[in-house]
């Protein structure tokens, strides 16, 4: 998750310095007495071998190009893992220099209105296994940062009769999901229909967002609530009341 890619944003700039400084990850606490001090590392990516890292992405290009050939809006130096799914490319936008990690899954249902239901903004990075699906619109910001194993999607099945169940029923409950510049999802994070994320914001690994972030926030749990807003007059993240 902290492994920097040439394609993902920095994201050390707002994170706390300080040694007794929260993490999104644990704990918002202060550190118990006798704790190891919290430092900041620049991480270093072993880039290999020129020749080694060309081959590399000749290979990926040449096993999604029809996958590009399928996406409505490819931007440039966009960077697709494979295997990596798409269904409904024509209604799918990706801004220039995104990295799109294996195993992804893009889905965009009723991909024949002629609308745009995923929108990707530039510079975002993707790890694998994450599983983005829309039918009226998911829209990502630019520099997003997303773990692995992250699910969007802006429907669920129409669940509210049980003699009309989900498998047989043929419809969903939807409403947009928008999701703003440099925010930052952790491992297996969920957001679900019609939530908004403000820009900046973090939300710790294995949460679960049933209700609008605000922007600049650190938002934890099932479901997530926000524990830690950004004060610009301190520069620190300072705790919400009851977070």
């Amino acid at each position: 998750m902290s492994v920097r890619t040439p394609t993902s944003p920095m994201m050390t700039a707002d994170k706390p310095t300080d040694p007794n400084a929260s993490s999104p990850h644990g704990s918002h606490a202060a550190p118990r007495s006798g704790a190891p001090a919290q430092e900041t590392i620049e991480v270093r990516v072993a880039r290999g071998p020129f020749l080694r890292r060309a081959a590399t992405r000749v290979m990926e290009w040449c096993r999604t190009v029809l996958v590009r050939r399928r996406i409505r809006d490819l931007g440039e130096s966009v960077r697709l893992v494979p295997p990596i799914l798409v269904y409904g490319g024509s209604s799918i936008r990706i801004g220039k220099g995104v990295c799109i990690w294996q195993h992804a899954r893009l889905i965009a249902h009723n991909g024949d209105d002629g609308t745009i239901k995923i929108d990707i903004g530039d510079g975002a990075s993707i790890h694998p296994y994450a599983h983005i699906s829309a039918i009226r619109s998911v829209r990502i910001g630019k520099g997003a940062l997303f773990a692995s194993n992250v699910y969007i999607s802006d429907h669920d099945h129409d669940w509210r009769d049980p003699d009309d169940p989900p498998i047989s029923n043929a419809r969903v409950l939807a409403a947009p999901v928008d999701i703003g510049a440099n925010v930052w999802l952790g491992e297996r994070v969920c957001v679900l229909r019609g939530v908004t994320i403000g820009e900046g914001s973090i939300v710790g690994a294995g949460s679960v967002v049933t209700k609008d972030i605000p922007a600049r926030c650190i938002a934890v749990g099932a479901p997530a609530r926000v524990i830690r807003r950004w004060d610009a007059a301190t520069r620190r993240w300072a705790p919400v009341d009851g977070g």
